[in-house]
């Protein structure tokens, strides 16, 4: 997950919680807050746990991709 998002940033689902802390006016009142940040909680726990070594076992002998 830190090399991807090294190379094309944020997981934030919202342009709000793409800066820590969240400095958005209306956070305080925002009804769905929650559920996004659970979100991005979620896509990053799935991205943090995939390696390097999981992508390279996974296309072995599918394809020669280069980045």
């Amino acid at each position: 997950g830190s090399i991807l998002k090294l190379v094309e940033g944020s997981f934030a689902p919202v342009a709000c919680l793409e800066k820590k802390p969240n400095r958005c006016e209306r956070v305080a009142e925002c009804p769905t807050i929650k559920m996004w940040e659970g979100l991005e909680k979620m896509i990053d726990d799935y991205f943090e746990g995939i390696t390097l070594a999981d992508l390279m076992k996974e296309g072995k002998d599918t394809y020669n991709y280069v980045i």
